[in-house]
């Protein structure tokens, strides 16, 4: 996917491949978050993937834009099932 000047602040994105950098961060394929940063950097955006509720989120990282996908809007419930799959 050729996301260059397609990604905008506050758009809803679903990562699309695993990465070991991303493991580190507890972002796993499947996560879905949004855009927080208005400026692409070396292809890389800011995303935050979030938690439900009151809990903390799962992590705010520089994603390489070719790993995300842009969706309609993010569901927190899913990333809790993911990382809760990768803990076990």
């Amino acid at each position: 996917m050729n996301n260059k000047n397609e990604l905008k602040e506050y758009d809803s994105v679903d990562l699309i491949t695993d990465r070991e950098r991303y493991a580190k961060a507890d972002v796993y394929k499947g996560m879905q978050g949004w855009i927080c940063y208005e400026k692409c950097v070396d292809g890389f955006s800011l995303v935050n993937f979030p938690c439900y509720g009151d809990h903390t989120d799962i992590a705010t990282i520089s994603v390489h834009d070719e790993d995300l996908r842009v969706i309609p809007d993010w569901n927190a419930h899913i990333n809790e099932a993911i990382k809760t799959a990768h803990e076990k």
